[in-house]
């Protein structure tokens, strides 16, 4: 009798497709399924992290040879989230604190415990095995890996909000995206220390004091990113020094998986946000979403405006400022002069009648250059969570 051999990579491929599924399976399942099938508690307390706890079994059935936690791997996972913790409480000091959207009851406590237990565990265990899987593309994995699981780690009602418009997608990066890469890819970057449970003792310590805190850093979206950045830049040097004789997984040519390039980018992107949505370099982006100055500037397009002297505009120049409390990009037509100071009369090209006039003190800024439609996708996927 004949005896079929699956290839290795063949058969690789088809077990990370099946971890997939099933993490997909659980999150559409704990986000979709159960708050219209379950009611209030039952859904968070008891059915949710059963959900979690079928996945983890699921998980730990699939090992190779499952990993026993180290208390050195245990407690470096442990002493990232603490310092995290205290990056978080230090900026909240200078910026203030709110109170806890999370009920206390001992009840409360005691089934958000449960359900973070439940569902950080499963997770954990799910990144161990796609990382596992992916085999001697290690070094391309764990980028690939913290990022799906940093997408996934947003409740969908977060993604959703993006279709109100109210979050513009710079302040959803910062706040929420981000952030959720960095955290994904330092735990992502402990599977090279001790597996998967490094990774679990560094997300429960943070999400725990999160969860159970009576109040919270009340940070905007700035101070959150950078906060992300600074736990990014004390992480690295952990993974670096301890990469050589922890252990963990190889790649084919023997090195350590070490930090996940996710990690790099992720901290990049969140100095680049912040400088530029902030305007800390004179120039900040926009996202065209209306018609109003069609055909010059249409849906799709990405703005950069420059900070610039009020006097230096002239009629024909496209400015950034506010009205009503919302930024809006319109053609000057006109300079005028009153007695209360200088004044823009603008209007958008596809308009048939100007604004109401412009004062100096609402200009944020001129037009400097535009790419056309780049930012299509952010508006493709806010209309998609909208319907």
């Amino acid at each position: 009798m004949a005896v079929i051999t699956v290839p290795q990579s063949a058969s690789r491929r088809a077990s990370a497709a099946s971890i997939i599924a099933a993490y997909l399976t659980a999150y559409c399942v704990a986000n979709f399924l159960l708050p219209r099938a379950v009611e209030g508690g039952w859904n968070v307390y008891f059915a949710q992290p059963l959900v979690w706890l079928i996945l983890g079994v699921w998980c730990l059935r699939r090992a190779d040879s499952p990993s026993r936690p180290g208390r050195i791997a245990l407690g470096a996972g442990a002493l990232i989230g603490l310092f995290q913790v205290a990056v978080f409480t230090l900026t909240g000091l200078l910026y203030g604190f709110g109170h806890s959207p999370y009920a206390h009851s001992l009840i409360a406590i005691a089934g958000n415990i449960t359900y973070l237990t439940a569902m950080l565990a499963a997770t954990e265990l799910a990144r161990a095995r796609l990382v596992e899987s992916l085999g001697d593309s290690i070094r391309f994995a764990t980028g690939g890996v913290a990022l799906l699981f940093a997408i996934m780690a947003l409740p969908f009602n977060q993604w959703q909000a993006l279709s109100t418009g109210r979050t513009s997608p710079f302040a959803f990066s910062g706040e929420r995206f981000l952030p959720a890469v960095i955290e994904s890819s330092v735990a992502t970057a402990f599977l090279g220390l001790g597996g998967p449970w490094a990774g679990l003792a560094y997300r429960l310590t943070i999400h725990m004091t999160e969860w159970l805190a009576p109040v919270l850093p009340a940070l905007a979206w700035p101070q959150m990113a950078v906060a992300s950045a600074i736990v990014a830049a004390a992480a690295a040097p952990v993974f670096r020094d301890g990469s050589s004789n922890a252990p963990g997984r190889t790649d084919a040519a023997g090195a350590r998986p070490g930090l996940p390039i996710s990690l790099y980018t992720a901290a990049f992107m969140v100095v680049a946000v912040i400088w530029l949505n902030t305007g800390l370099l004179g120039v900040r982006p926009a996202l065209i979403t209306g018609i109003s100055m069609e055909p010059s500037l249409v849906e799709g397009d990405i703005v950069f405006t420059r900070v610039v002297a009020p006097q230096m505009l002239e009629p024909g120049d496209i400015i950034r400022f506010q009205a009503g409390g919302v930024p809006v990009l319109h053609r000057i037509r006109e300079v005028a002069r009153t007695p209360g100071g200088l004044v823009f009369v603008t209007q958008g090209d596809n308009n048939a009648y100007p604004d109401a006039l412009v004062p100096v003190d609402a200009v944020e800024g001129e037009v400097l250059f535009t790419i056309p439609k780049a930012g299509l996708v952010p508006i493709t996927v806010r209309q998609w969570l909208g319907r």
